[in-house]
Formats: C-alpha cells, structure tokens, sequence
C-alpha cells in the first residue's frame, strides 16, 4: 500500500495574562538554629507585607526551603585543598501569581523594596491557560500537516485516502516567558520621597509557541 507521510507545524503568538513574582530570601548565619530563624521570621515578614497588600495568603506558595553547610575549598602551603567552613546558609523561595497588573506589581515590589529583608526578585508572565494554548497549537500542525499532503498529493497526481498513523512529538514547551531580575531595594532619592509605589509600565511580549505533528496518509 502506497503513503505519505507528512510533518506539520503548528505556530502561535499567545499573550499572558498572569504574573508571578519569585522572592528569594538568601542569608547566611554561624549556627544552623540562627539560620533556620533567621529563614522563617524574614519569610513571614515577608508574607505579612504581601497579605497586608491584598494579596490572599493561600496564594503564596513555598517552591523550595533550605538550610544547608556552606564551605569553601581553600589550598594549604603544601598545595592541598580542603573545605573551609563558613556557616549555615538558608535559602527560601516563595512565589505568587496574580493576573497581569501593573499597579499591583509597582506597588508589591515598592513595598518589599523597604524591608530590612533583601530578597532577590524575579518577575515573569505566564499564559493562564496553557491546556487550550497546547490544544490549539496541536490543532495548528493537524492542518499544516493536511495542507502540505494536499498540495502534495495533487501535485503527484494521487488522491489522499484515510490517515494511517498521527504521531505528535511531544515536544517540551515555554509557556512562559523569561525571568526578569528586579532591583530589589529603593534608590536614595526614591526613598526619600514620600512615594507609595514604582510606577512600573510592562507590556509583556507575546509568547511565541510551536510543535510538530507527524500524519501518515494511505494514497490511492
């Protein structure tokens, strides 16, 4: 039985709708209690401020918490490394999302930016709903596939019958976009001011999608 096979690709410009804010909450400390103390009351500091400005609390959520020994290889005169120890370093990291709000965001990070507590900040945009992102792109590279078999088929002077196999590729994909790192403490003449936020002014870019769809047609 004679076939063709054919590979679509599926292409799509999606716009985010969420943001979400990592904080990463890094210290280090001689003892492994101070650290772990340390860790939780900068933590919840933390929470209390992000709460206090609206946010729900059971959308903060913990993606890692650490307290770990810190060394250091340093060499000896004789030329031999060893580990030289620091401390204890902890490394908590929270996160939220919300749906994509200038105000909010200038007025967040305006407030964590005035804590004694100096976390590091990232920002990116996330498509909301990534299952009907997936789906339509699927879609996309069925018909790009069906498109080339036509144009294909008639071109060879064939008709396509009924599809014998479909293989998608399963292919991993970025339904977000890449970290933006933050400046997470107020300059000295913003602070100085009686300012109640950063007037921040993001207009995300749209998040670029493709996969590839592999149809194998009978040709009569």
């Amino acid at each position: 039985m004679r076939r063709i096979t054919v590979t679509g690709k599926g292409k799509l410009q999606v716009k985010p709708e969420l943001t979400e804010v990592k904080l990463i909450i890094k210290g280090l400390e001689d003892e492994y209690y101070q650290a772990l103390a340390k860790s939780v009351d900068e933590t919840n500091l933390v929470k209390m401020i992000l709460i206090n400005n609206g946010l729900p609390k059971e959308s903060l959520k913990t993606q890692t918490f650490d307290v770990y020994k810190k060394t250091k290889q340093i060499k000896d005169q004789y030329g031999n490394y060893h580990d030289k120890f620091l401390g204890y370093e902890y490394d908590h990291v929270i996160s939220f999302k919300f749906e994509n709000d200038n105000e909010l965001l200038g007025k967040l990070l305006f407030e964590i930016s005035k804590l004694k507590v100096n976390p590091e900040v990232r920002v990116k945009y996330l498509i909301k709903d990534f299952e009907k992102a997936k789906n339509d792109l699927l879609a996309a590279a069925v018909k790009d596939s069906m498109n080339k078999a036509k144009i294909m088929a008639e071109a060879s002077n064939v008709e396509l019958g009924e599809i014998e196999s479909l293989d998608y590729s399963w292919t991993s994909i970025r339904y977000e976009t890449n970290d933006f790192r933050v400046m997470n403490k107020c300059s000295m003449d913003l602070c100085a001011v009686e300012a109640t936020s950063f007037d921040i002014d993001i207009e995300p870019d749209d998040i670029d999608l493709a996969d590839t769809v592999t149809v194998v047609w009978n040709i009569k």
